[in-house]
């Protein structure tokens, strides 16, 4: 992984993107039906990694929901896959 990681470093820094900027656990609302997110007060944009590195964090992603969730991410920055093809670990 950190090869690969260290592989990208000539992608330059990614657009912006709206992003929450506060995604702790305790600003998801799961009611069993429905998963909301609350408490925008810090959103605006930014780079999506930052979302995606402090919900990992916070939520203790595994190294597996890490590593798919990161490719996800890298898809769209590279624009190398389809949008609607699936992320496999």
């Amino acid at each position: 992984m950190v090869e690969r990681l260290n592989g990208l470093s000539g992608l330059g820094r990614s657009p912006a993107f709206s992003c929450h900027n506060d995604l702790l656990c305790e600003n998801f609302i799961d009611d069993g039906h429905c998963l909301r997110i609350v408490d925008y007060e810090l959103s605006g944009n930014n780079d999506a990694c930052f979302d995606l590195g402090n919900t990992a964090q916070e939520a203790g992603f595994d190294d597996q929901l890490r590593t798919v969730s990161l490719r996800g991410v890298l898809r769209t920055r590279t624009r190398s896959s389809s949008p609607h093809e699936p992320v496999r670990p």
